[in-house]
Formats: C-alpha cells, sequence, structure tokens
C-alpha cells in the first residue's frame, strides 16, 4: 500500500499493491472519516502492482505507476480521475527503463518527472520526463559509477531536481545526485555504510536543505554490521551531516520525511520500536518492534509518536500531513484483517521554545515566553507553583511591578483539540546585593555605652560586581539596633543609584534624660554631604538618585547628643570594580524580513555580557510593549503574529546592563498587502506562459481551476521562490475549454 494523496475535493486518493478484481491492485478514495470507495482495479495490461503515491498533474487529474504491466510488461504510468476513470498514459520496455518505484513529480513546465528503478542503457534505472499526454523521454541512464536504482526526485529551489539513489557512486551504497531539467546529472554524495546506506527519497524543508533517511547504515556495531539507518541534511552543493542514527529501540529502517507545518520533520520507521512484543510480524531481523511514527527537527533532536504493536498496524510505509494538522498513513500489515490499515495520528502539540529564567529589579517587569506548535487553535494556561494563573492565557506571561512574593516557579501548559504539553519551569529571581551591619565606635566618655563594639572597623566594601553588577538591585544595610536603618537600591542604568530609606535614632536611656536627646543624619558621597537632617527622635526617610564610578566611597552616619554621652555612629560603603565590566556587545543582529500580510515574522538579537541584559525592542524608534499580536518586546526573541501593513518599518533593540547599552542594527521588515497581479499571459502549443509581480523573498503557489468550485483548485507545480519582482510561469493547457488561474502566498 502507498501513502496517501489529498485531493482538492478534501478527500484522500491512494493506491494497493495488491487485490482487486484481478488481484493487481487498485486505486481508491477515502473521506477524512475512513468511508473507502474502490475507483478502479489493476487486471494486466492496464498495469500490476501500483507503488508509492498519487501525484496532482497540470490538468487538474492524478498520475501514479504500476511497478510492472502493462504493453511492454515493465511497468506502466496511468492517470486516474476522480470519477474512477484510469487510463494508462505510458509503457516501460526496458530500453525506455522498467521497474517505476519512485513517486511523480509536477514540474513547473507543465509535464511530470519520475524514475525506474531498473532498464535504460546501463539497466541501473532512468530519470524521465513525460507530458500528460504520454511523450516520454528518458533524461539519465545510471551506470553503477553514477548511482543505481534511483528514488523519487524532489525539485529544488534553485530550478533543478535533487535525488538519490538505492545503490552505486564510489562506496556502492547510494548517492545524492542533482539533476537539470534537461538531464545533466551532478553526483553530490556517495554514502560509504558510516554515514549511511540505501538512502530514501529527499525533502526540501524551510531552511533550503534537503533532509533524508537512510534504510541501513550509520553505527555499524548493530545489526550484524549493517546498522539500522539515519536521518541526515545536505546542502545544494553536497555538504552531508548526520542527524540522528537509529538503534532499534528507537526504530530500524526509516522512511521517508515530510515537512510539517511547525517545521518539524515527521517520518517512519519500518520496524524497531515496540520490543517487547511476544510476537511482533517484523520478520526483518530478530527481536524487532512493528514499527515507529516519529518527528526530528532539523537539528536531529528525535521523538517517538507513536509504536505499532500489530494490532494498530505494522511495517508502517507511507503517509501524509492533513490540513487539519492530523497525520494520515498507511501500514503494510496488521490490523484486524493482517492486511494492512489507515492510520490517524492526532494533530501533534509541541514547544519549540520554552520559557527562559529571569532576573528582574524589584519594581520592574518580568516577561515570560512560550512557542509552541501544534494543529487547530492553541490556548495557554500560566502557573506559578503549580497553581492556575488567572487570566494568564497568552503565549507570554508579564509579572507586573515584581516583588519578593513573585519570586519562584512559572510553568505553562498548551493545548489544542488533540492534546496538551506542559513547558520546562523558569525561575523569576528579584535581583537583590550584599548586606551590611552598621557599625562604629561611639566616640562617648562611657565605654560600657550601649554602641560601644570595642573598635570594630566602621568602613565597608564592596565589590561593585556585587553591589550593582552581576545582580542588581537591594544593598540593604541594617542598624545592629532595630531602630535605625537604611537600604539602597540599584536602577539598570549604569552608574547610578537610587538611595531611599528611613534613619531611626540612636538607642539611649531614660535615666540621661530623654528630653535632651538629639540625633543628626549624614549621607556623604566621597567628603560632600549629601543629605542632613536633625530633628530629634523622628524616623527621617529620604530618596534620591546619586551618579557614582567606581572608587567612590559612600557614608552613612548618626551622631547623637545626650546629657551625659555624644557620639556617632557610621558605615562607609566604598565602590570597588573590576575594568573589565563593559556595556553589552551584539554579537548576532537582527535580520530584515519580507512577509505576508496575516503571517508572522521573529527577529532575533544575540549579545554578551559579563551581567545580566535586558531587553527593550524598538519600532521607528519608540519603545514597543507585548498585547495579542507582539510577544517578547522584552527578551531576545521578539515576534509579531497576524502581520498588517502598518507593521512595516524598522525594528531595533537595545541591549542594556549596567555599566551601558547597545543599540542593534536596524531591522527592516516589508509586508506585502497586495496579492501578486497577472502582468502577461501567451498560449501557445497547449502550453500557456504568465508573469504576475511578486516580492522578492516570498514563495508562491500557483493553481487552476476549470469551474472557481471553491474547493476544485489544483496546485501547478510546487511552491515556487521569488527571486525578484516578476514570477514567470508556465503550464499545460491540454484542451481544456477554460481554465482559471490563480497565485496564492502558502
Amino acid at each position: 500500500m502507498a501513502g496517501l494523496t489529498e485531493g482538492c475535493d478534501g478527500n484522500f486518493y491512494g493506491t494497493t499493491y495488491s487485490g482487486g478484481t484481478s488481484e493487481y491492485g487498485t486505486v481508491f478514495r477515502m473521506t477524512t472519516n475512513g468511508v473507502i470507495t474502490t475507483l478502479a482495479s489493476f487486471a494486466g495490461t492496464n498495469g500490476t502492482y501500483p507503488v508509492k503515491d498519487l501525484t496532482a498533474g497540470a490538468d487538474g487529474n492524478l498520475y501514479g505507476v504500476t511497478s510492472s504491466g502493462g504493453s511492454g510488461s515493465d511497468g506502466t504510468v496511468f492517470r486516474v480521475k476522480t470519477n474512477g476513470v484510469v487510463a494508462t498514459v505510458a509503457s516501460f520496455s526496458g530500453t525506455n527503463g522498467a521497474t517505476p518505484w519512485a513517486r511523480l513529480i509536477s514540474g513547473n513546465d507543465g509535464n511530470l518527472y519520475g524514475t525506474t528503478d531498473e532498464g535504460g542503457s546501463g539497466n541501473d534505472g532512468t530519470v524521465f520526463r513525460m507530458t500528460t499526454n504520454g511523450v516520454l523521454t528518458t533524461l539519465v541512464s545510471f551506470n553503477n559509477t553514477n548511482g543505481a536504482n534511483p528514488c523519487g526526485l524532489t525539485p529544488g529551489s534553485d530550478g533543478n531536481f535533487y535525488g538519490t539513489t538505492d545503490g552505486g557512486g564510489s562506496g556502492n551504497d547510494g548517492t545524492v545526485f542533482r539533476m537539470t531539467t534537461n538531464g545533466v546529472l551532478t553526483t553530490l554524495v556517495s554514502f560509504n555504510n558510516t554515514n549511511g546506506a540505501s538512502p530514501g527519497d529527499l525533502t526540501l524543508a524551510n531552511d533550503c536543505n534537503f533532509y533524508g533517511t537512510t534504510d541501513k547504515g550509520g553505527d555499524l556495531t548493530l545489526n550484524s554490521g549493517s546498522g539500522y539507518g539515519t536521518v541526515f541534511r545536505v546542502t545544494t552543493n553536497g555538504a552531508l551531516t548526520t542527524l540522528f542514527t537509529f538503534n532499534n529501540t528507537n526504530g530500524a529502517f526509516p522512511y521517508d520525511l515530510t515537512q510539517g507545518k511547525d517545521g518539524t520533520l515527521y517520518g517512519m520507521a519500518g520496524a524497531g520500536g515496540n520490543l517487547g512484543l511476544t510476537n511482533p510480524l517484523s520478520a526483518m531481523i530478530a527481536d524487532s518492534g512493528d514499527g515507529t511514527v516519529f518527528q526530528v527537527t532539523t537539528n536531529g533532536v528525535l521523538t517517538t509518536l507513536a509504536l505499532f504493536n500489530g494490532t494498530n498496524g505494522a511495517y508502517p510505509m507511507a503517509f501524509t500531513l492533513g490540513n487539519n494538522g492530523a497525520l494520515y498513513g498507511v501500514a503494510e500489515c496488521g490490523g484486524s484483517n493482517d492486511e494492512g490499515v489507515i492510520f490517524e495520528l492526532l494533530g501533534s502539540i509541541g514547544i519549540s521554545g520554552q520559557p527562559a529564567d529571569k532576573i528582574a529589579m524589584a519594581g520592574s517587569n518580568a516577561t515570560f515566553s512560550v512557542a509552541a506548535y501544534g494543529a487547530s487553535s492553541l490556548a495557554y494556561q500560566w502557573f506559578f507553583y503549580g497553581t492556575n494563573l488567572s487570566g494568564a492565557t497568552n503565549s507570554w506571561l508579564t509579572v507586573s511591578n515584581v516583588s519578593p512574593a513573585n519570586q519562584g516557579i512559572y510553568q505553562v501548559i498548551v493545548t489544542n483539540t488533540y492534546g496538551a504539553v506542559t513547558s520546562t519551569v523558569a525561575s523569576l529571581t528579584m535581583a537583590s546585593g550584599p548586606s551590611w551591619n552598621l557599625r562604629g565606635d561611639w566616640n562617648g566618655s562611657n565605654p560600657n555605652g550601649a554602641w560601644n563594639y570595642g573598635g570594630s572597623d566602621p568602613h565597608q566594601n564592596t565589590d561593585a560586581t556585587q553591589a550593582y553588577g552581576i545582580l542588581p538591585g537591594y544593598i540593604s544595610l541594617q542598624a545592629d539596633n532595630p531602630g535605625m536603618s537604611y537600604a539602597v537600591w540599584t536602577s539598570p542604568i549604569a552608574g547610578v543609584i537610587e538611595v531611599s530609606g528611613a534613619f531611626g535614632h540612636l538607642p539611649y536611656s531614660d535615666s540621661y534624660g530623654a528630653g535632651d536627646n538629639y540625633c543628626d543624619r549624614w549621607i556623604y558621597q566621597n567628603s560632600t554631604q549629601i543629605w542632613h537632617v536633625y530633628d530629634g527622635y523622628n524616623v527621617d526617610s529620604f530618596d534620591f538618585r546619586l551618579v557614582v564610578k567606581m572608587g567612590d566611597t559612600l557614608k552613612f552616619q548618626v551622631g547623637c547628643i545626650a546629657p551625659a554621652y555624644r557620639g556617632n555612629v557610621q558605615t562607609e560603603v566604598n565602590i570597588l570594580g573590576s575594568t573589565n565590566l563593559v556595556a553589552p556587545v551584539i554579537a548576532t543582529q537582527p535580520n530584515s524580513v519580507t512577509n505576508m500580510a496575516g503571517n508572522t515574522v521573529l527577529f532575533t538579537v544575540v549579545a554578551s555580557s559579563q551581567m545580566p541584559l535586558y531587553y527593550q525592542w524598538q519600532f521607528n524608534g519608540t519603545n514597543i510593549a507585548d498585547d495579542n499580536r507582539l510577544s517578547g518586546s522584552q527578551s531576545p526573541q521578539f515576534s509579531i503574529s497576524n502581520l498588517q501593513t502598518g507593521d512595516a518599518g524598522s525594528y531595533a533593540v537595545v541591549v542594556t546592563n549596567l555599566y551601558g547599552s547597545a543599540l542593534s542594527t536596524p531591522a527592516i521588515l516589508v509586508v506585502s498587502a497586495t496579492l501578486p497581479q497577472f502582468q502577461s499571459v501567451t498560449v501557445a502549443n497547449n502550453t500557456i506562459n504568465f508573469s504576475c509581480s511578486a516580492v522578492a523573498g516570498l514563495r508562491y503557489q500557483v493553481q487552476y481551476t476549470t469551474n472557481l468550485a471553491p474547493s476544485d483548485w489544483t496546485d501547478l507545480g510546487d511552491v515556487v521562490l521569488a527571486t525578484n519582482s516578476t514570477l514567470m510561469v508556465t503550464g499545460a493547457v491540454n484542451g481544456s475549454s477554460q481554465r482559471f488561474y490563480r497565485v496564492k502566498i502558502p
């Protein structure tokens, strides 16, 4: 059984390798709720044993291949209409190829491209081009040196085709190749078993790299030296990176990959996974499970999504991602009749960006954010120490006016109609500094007075990295007697200390005459008096800003005059520091972006510092605040969802620490609100050529229909990346009485 293809009518179409009236396979249609209708059965002369998924052609019909049968007995290309009419379009006879075993690709020129596993001049397979009316041209014949037994083709963003061969090449373990539309072939990679063997089809990801799997190779200490396969990335110039190696427990013999809307790659392993089965259906290797479904990030982090156990299927073969976010696939065996199953894996949900720990100044704001993906609408609920935070239902959470009560553990649960996922925990810490006792020598005549500390050193030193560097915040100074205290608050502005607090009076004994007890309070910066109060017993508050620098001395002093005793108590805070404490440095600037209205963009900055960093994104020079579309305005990553034309402009970020700030270079956001406009149209020889306006950097999908019904639009080729202001499109007309075209932003 091959994979499923979602039709323009919302149904899925596929083939079975065998079965039907002649036991040579069928073509079927399936609704999203599982109702299957057989459209055609193969009978030998029109082909036998269809393989791989169906492909939508430029004429609106579906096309597929049979691995054998037909007039030449070496396979066919067939066309199937959604009403069930099947017609043979071409037959293979060995010379022009044999045993087609890969899915057809619809080219931008309206032709179909494909491969055969065998045949051709070297009998190692071919690449061919075919018109929708059956004119077939052999473009490449493989000869083992340049590869053998090709897999499917994948169109590149550069207009070339990319593909793999199961064998051949310098290591005889398969190749990756590039081919122009006129058949010029370049070998990019030769596999050697250690880096994989027997690669499958390639997938072009959003980062413009290709991703794929190898059926064998990787860890050669396993599976009797053959390995269980790999996931790899390859660039258009042939730089190969092995991202993940299978070990049977996490799957074995992986199949082709597909990239989801969340940017994650999805795939299947034909065996492995649940190794505890008492009677696994898999006979490929000993002690093997019945296969897995997995997702893997573009940097190689793999997560197993499902394990097959025979009852729910075995040997998963192919799958497709539906528009509803669910994954639909087929397994070759298993199920109630042990003849295979069609399954649905409900829309996955996951977190691509975890909330980060925060350090915030008292009285400031702290914002947590999470990046999640999944099918259908996502809902968010933030928690503080496991308790729901009322109203905290966005992808971000802002804690305002931070106080000690806000310190602790935060977490978010993201849900959709298919499930839920919980983030890692993130902590909020209120910045704080060291504390000192207000100590000093009592200068009165009574050596046993209450404030005699035996000559304690009145000088307190603090390194700037402690006082207002690494952890800016409160520097709390407490008198040994609770009646006298003050506090120093350091702000995130370089070199500025905000001083506030209160002085209590010195303790005294009523026996010495309370009515004659007076207290003076002073604060000095270096030798300059900057604050002084004298009013007897009262506690006096102070609140002002000081501009300080390393080397300064702050002195806090209280003097007392009583009938029998005179004296004062004081402390000095020496502002020390290291010369390597500097303003932030921006290592990676935010990039300019071009996107379409309604989409989401993300700006990112990377900065370095020895101290905590504070971020503030700006739009055209004005500070930004988070709302229901803007997220991360005070973090390294800032995103805008549901783009509007008014969002276009200059975005920059100010990165600050206690010793200065750095302003990033501006990133320019271009928002295109004007849909592509057709500029010129010509029709000749059943071929339409037209140009339309475009925005360089955006991707476009051309579609056509014959009746303007909302559900009847069909893709004309693959998504195209615009490199300038004009998009050129070519397609086959094939005698249609009328046809309508449109260009979409996918």
